[in-house]
């Protein structure tokens, strides 16, 4: 593909994505950006099922130059296995191993990105994974006595940076 008179590596994309998690197949797909080097990447995590998934944040993260992941948890949207809260974070950290070996993945500059539920998921997974350079949520759900995040301080966890 070439752009501005340079040829591009990676060319804009949309591919449907099966991911493992425990043996469950998870569906979702891969918002693959343009550009000459790996991309950095968001993997967005959807609310409560049967809500909204914010898939216009993938088709605006991907015109800025960046690659998103969205994927559905076990027992949503069609993915195999049983819905449960407790598997949320198991199903991140299988979707951050998928999303760690695709070649147009910058693997040091992964963010997470949720809302309402997902929202919690990213701060959660984010609390227990210092891989991700960046934590997007939005009206997280969190009930601190319930469900504690066990959040640890990462020096430099608050940094910005460019596609």
């Amino acid at each position: 593909m070439i752009r501005e008179g340079i040829l591009l590596k990676f060319k804009a994309r949309l591919d449907g994505v099966i991911l493992s998690s425990h043996g469950c197949k998870l569906l979702g797909g891969f918002y693959g950006a343009a550009g000459e080097t790996p991309r950095p990447t968001a993997i967005l995590l959807h609310g409560v099922p049967g809500v909204e998934k914010n898939l216009d944040f993938a088709y605006a993260l991907r015109d800025v130059g960046w690659n998103t992941l969205y994927f559905h948890y076990r027992g949503c949207w069609g993915s195999d296995g049983i819905y449960s809260f407790d598997g949320l974070l198991e199903d991140v950290r299988s979707a951050t191993e998928w999303t760690l070996k695709e070649p147009s993945v910058d693997k040091e500059r992964v963010v997470l990105m949720g809302s309402s539920m997902g929202g919690y998921a990213t701060l959660a997974a984010g609390a227990a994974d210092a891989r991700y350079k960046a934590l997007v949520a939005l009206c997280p759900l969190i009930e601190p006595v319930t469900v504690p995040l066990q959040w640890k301080w990462r020096p430099n966890s608050l940094r910005c940076f460019r596609a």
